[in-house]
């Protein structure tokens, strides 16, 4: 078994057509698939092949759940509903009382409701095409998270808001199959969502795991800076990850809801240290949206909590509880 193990923030574009499962070395098993539109995979360290399956039957599950994209979801089907009241499960309502609790914080710069303006962008396509002022003026009129009622298990969505958990999913589901690692018994895991990771137990040795945050623009597994780190969530929110370049101007993936464009904060990526992998998702991209100094603030306000900021100039702003080696990051 190797000892480091590295997980690059940004994965290569690997087109998988089904989960494989390979043997690492030792009792090391890891087990590899495509789920969320991004390559994810679950390593744990005790050989155990069963707890690997479960952990992609529940990342299907959730997925199916959750997804504005997968047209049965629960979020699909509160979408669709023109201000009727939609039945959820508790998954997806606990998701959401989160995720509202985030746009609280944020002001509304973290905005469940973005998906009218998301949906107008597809950075995927071979000629992207930038929004009209027109279309981006009637979507913002429908982004707002005050338009999104939650009670109980009922989801009601007024103003022809629409739901884009994009921004927390991942994040969420990634804690949900690290819990279920845990109660299966399981004391060394490595889960890695297309950059959303959680880890706990650290290696054999007794020495931490290292995560590699992406250089923004750089290579594909080419790191600005190695976070040692034994037991959290990491999750990083860049310009680099979906984006065009038109007429010298970069296009990204993360849109201001007050403007339904990507944001212009001075900041190419902001990855964030913490023990929910859902909080970091969400948080990466509030202290993006936020900048660096409210965002940098915020991080200082919250307990076990840590950031990585990267400029658009490629210097680091670290927070007050990491300090820096050579090209490493230690968690104080």
């Amino acid at each position: 078994m190797k000892q480091t193990v590295r997980i690059f923030g940004l994965m290569a574009a690997l087109s998988l057509l089904c989960a494989a499962l390979c043997g690492c070395g030792d009792n090391t098993r890891t087990i590899t698939g495509f789920g969320l539109n991004t390559v994810v995979s679950v390593t744990v360290f005790d050989g155990d092949e069963a707890s690997l399956s479960d952990a992609l039957v529940l990342l299907g599950e959730l997925e199916r759940r959750l997804s504005r994209t997968v047209d049965a979801s629960e979020i699909a089907r509160a979408n669709r509903a023109g201000g009727a009241p939609t039945a959820i499960s508790d998954d997806t309502a606990e998701l959401l009382r989160l995720a509202l609790s985030f746009s609280e914080l944020s002001g509304g710069k973290f905005d469940i409701t973005v998906c009218p303006a998301s949906s107008l962008w597809d950075f995927g396509a071979a000629e992207p095409a930038i929004p009209s002022s027109g279309a981006l003026s009637e979507a913002v009129s429908r982004i707002g998270y005050e338009m999104v009622s939650l009670s109980g298990n009922t989801l009601t969505l007024s103003g022809g808001a629409e739901l884009d958990l994009g921004g927390i999913a991942k994040g969420y589901i990634a804690d949900r199959i690290a819990e279920q690692l845990k109660a299966a018994e399981k004391e060394r895991a490595i889960v890695n969502l297309g950059g959303n990771v959680v880890v706990f137990g650290g290696k054999a040795d007794g020495t931490p795991f290292t995560v590699g945050i992406q250089k923004p623009f750089g290579a594909s597994g080419e790191t600005a800076l190695t976070l040692c780190l034994t037991d959290g969530a990491v999750a990083t929110s860049g310009t680099y990850e979906r984006c065009f370049t038109r007429d010298g101007i970069l296009y990204h993936h993360i849109l201001d809801p007050e403007t339904g464009m990507p944001a212009s904060t001075g900041l190419s990526s902001v990855t964030v240290i913490t023990g929910s992998s859902a909080e970091a998702d969400a948080l990466s991209t509030v202290c993006f949206l936020l900048g660096e100094t409210e965002g940098m603030a915020l991080i200082e306000e919250r307990t076990d909590t840590e950031a990585v900021f990267i400029r658009e100039d490629g210097s680091v702003l670290l927070s007050s509880g990491l300090s820096r080696g050579d090209g490493f990051v230690t968690v104080q």
